[in-house]
């Protein structure tokens, strides 16, 4: 069902759909102002909060998002956050999300959570105790 919907939402290509004139324009200065015009709801805000703007234009908007929120971005937010700009520009408006790569200590640290996950005498202590390790 959601497919279908999704299906019919892009059934006019936005490609050819030209921007109308609207007061309601979007840069990196307003950003933050616009965030919180938006009727946003849990994840899709903290995306949207976590996100910067990387390219505009005519009707696309490309968000640049810091790779560990990887995991909450997908098509359905992309969907939701497309929806909430282009109501609030009035005129269709697609939004893609780019991740911005691991800072060196983010990679280590991420690195190091691997190696630590892969240890068999920690898999079986975790095991025997039932526990999980925190961050």
């Amino acid at each position: 069902m959601e497919i279908t919907l999704l299906r019919a939402m892009d059934f006019y290509p936005l490609s050819d759909e030209k921007p109308k004139e609207s007061t309601r324009k979007i840069n990196t200065e307003n950003w933050p102002d616009v965030i919180r015009q938006l009727d946003l709801k849990g994840v899709t805000q903290t995306i949207a909060d976590q996100s910067k703007i990387g390219k505009i234009s005519d009707n696309r908007l490309e968000l640049l998002l810091p790779a560990h929120f990887r995991s909450l971005c997908n098509s359905k937010q992309q969907q939701m956050l497309s929806d909430a700009i282009s109501q609030y520009c009035g005129y269709s408006v697609l939004v893609t999300v780019e991740f911005l790569p691991l800072l060196p200590a983010e990679e280590k640290s991420t690195k190091k959570d691997t190696e630590t996950k892969q240890d068999p005498k920690l898999a079986q202590l975790l095991n025997m105790f039932d526990a999980e390790l925190d961050k």
